[in-house]
């Protein structure tokens, strides 16, 4: 799919639209297909990467597979239980889009790609 991260970041995948900063936080609206998500990146950063996008779909999948609320809490540092419904709940919901998105084998591809990014 991807060779290099370069060539990830020059595709075209998502439309990224500015939001502004507020949360301590630049945040955006990030568009694939159907798919319509907030994004969040640090302050030193004009805009995010494919790269950057994508690898935190890919940690949201990983932290929605966690077998309970109980285990994502604990695994995560949560101990606002209302907080970390929400978030897992939204990390459940990226990784099923995520799925929906792109094959098994993209996925594992991009993976591979990121696995020290």
């Amino acid at each position: 799919m991807f060779d290099s991260i370069s060539e990830l970041n020059k595709a075209e995948l998502f439309s990224i639209k500015s939001l502004g900063f507020f949360n301590n936080a630049n945040q955006c609206e990030v568009s694939y297909k159907d798919w319509v998500f907030s994004y969040s990146y640090g302050s030193l950063v004009s805009h995010p990467e494919n790269a950057d996008i994508i690898y935190s779909l890919i940690v949201d999948m990983w932290a929605g597979q966690e077998p309970s609320i109980n285990d994502f809490m604990a695994n995560y540092g949560y101990t606002d239980k209302e907080r970390a419904k929400k978030d897992y709940g939204a990390c459940k919901h990226n990784g099923k889009m995520l799925r929906k998105h792109f094959t098994r084998k993209q996925i594992e591809s991009f993976k591979i790609l990121l696995e020290d990014y």
